[in-house]
């Protein structure tokens, strides 16, 4: 706020071997008015905090980025089907197996949102310990639930994506190869 004289966090690291509980009550008595906490409890506190305030916040990004990436995937797929519907009639006009031709659109779209698990998977680590180094406050926590979650969410999307081109694919007559 820009107060010189005013802090609201300070981060104490204590020697190697050191007691932590010592440390902590040495710096109660020695600095009244201030509350000290372990990193455990400061981390509880904290999540408790996000929880209330930060996180529907990031909750309802999370979601217009997820209907964002659904919209482009979906876009991606139907452009592809539009772009190669002469050669899709041509698969139609000669027999192409059913099914084949609408597993060629999921398959996309789940090549599509595995390239985003793997990169959301490579850069979740890294990501992860910036927010750590810029941001020592935030508790950047990943759980093995937690990147189920996002794999299972983004199959959801991959397969929701492809409602739009799977109905313009249907839309492509065989006759349309002699068009």
């Amino acid at each position: 706020y820009g107060f010189t004289d005013i802090g609201s966090v300070y981060a104490v690291r204590a020697r190697p071997g050191a007691s932590l509980s010592d440390l902590i009550e040495t710096l109660r008595q020695e600095v009244p008015g201030v509350s000290v906490v372990s990193h455990e409890e400061f981390v509880t506190n904290n999540l408790r905090e996000m929880e209330s305030g930060f996180l529907p916040v990031l909750l309802v990004l999370a979601v217009v980025g997820t209907i964002a990436l659904g919209a482009i995937v979906s876009l991606l797929l139907t452009l592809d089907v539009l772009e190669r519907r002469t050669d899709l009639a041509v698969l139609k006009t000669i027999g192409s197996p059913t099914g084949f031709l609408p597993a060629t659109i999921v398959s996309q779209a789940l090549m599509l949102t595995g390239l985003s698990i793997v990169l959301a998977a490579a850069l979740a680590y890294p990501l992860a310990i910036v927010v750590r180094w810029a941001a020592p406050e935030v508790a950047a926590l990943l759980n093995v639930s937690d990147v189920v979650a996002l794999c299972v969410g983004l199959l959801l999307v991959a397969g929701a994506s492809t409602i739009v081109p799977l109905q313009r694919l249907r839309a492509i007559y065989p006759s349309e190869a002699f068009a």
